[in-house]
């Protein structure tokens, strides 16, 4: 009796260290895959350095809002259509 439970101590054992040594290799293998993908980003990122295609020196586009006065003016110009 106490063998029994004994053998299946030991097999519900080994089951959680294979379990934790899989986890590790998927962990491992993401791991190495997240390093490579990194090492190629840092290339992009050097490769636009070098080339000139930074994004230094650009700003996002400034959208200007019209006054009153300004649609009142378009407006009577013939610039705008009524709806």
């Amino acid at each position: 009796m106490e063998e029994q439970i004994i053998k299946e101590a030991d097999k519900e054992a080994n089951n959680l260290i294979d379990d934790a040594n899989k986890s590790a290799e998927r962990l491992e293998k993401a791991n190495a895959e997240h390093k490579a993908l990194l090492e190629r980003e840092e290339k992009l990122f050097a490769l636009r350095k070098l080339g000139g295609r930074s994004e230094a020196g650009q700003a996002p586009e400034i959208i200007k809002e019209e006054t009153p006065r300004e649609y009142a003016n378009k407006l009577m110009n013939g610039l705008i259509a009524l709806k």
